[in-house]
């Protein structure tokens, strides 16, 4: 998975591209931890990913329980197949889509 990160003013916006796999939940938690400190908006661009397992689904919940402390998290541009998964799983109501 390719993750192009951009940060302006206390927003750091994050756009995934390819399968939110377990490695790629390793990736995208690695740079979270490297770039959460001071951010008061996170936007997860989902436009390019194309399916996301279960390990992409606890980073999801983990980061957005540390988003709820310092601010807020939105996920954008989800397609229907990550949105059925996110339905079934229950987290639709949990997570910021838009």
């Amino acid at each position: 998975m390719e993750i192009t990160e951009v940060k302006d003013n206390g927003k750091l916006t994050l756009a995934l591209d390819g399968r939110f796999d377990a490695l790629a939940a390793l990736e995208l938690e690695k740079i979270l931890k490297n770039n959460l400190k001071g951010v008061q908006e996170l936007v997860l661009d989902f436009a390019k990913v194309k399916v996301i397992a279960s390990a992409g689904l606890r980073v999801l919940v983990q980061t957005k329980k540390q988003m709820n402390g310092q601010g807020a998290m939105k996920i954008i541009n989800i397609n229907d197949s990550v949105r059925e998964i996110l339905t079934i799983t229950k987290l639709i109501k949990l997570l910021d889509i838009e």
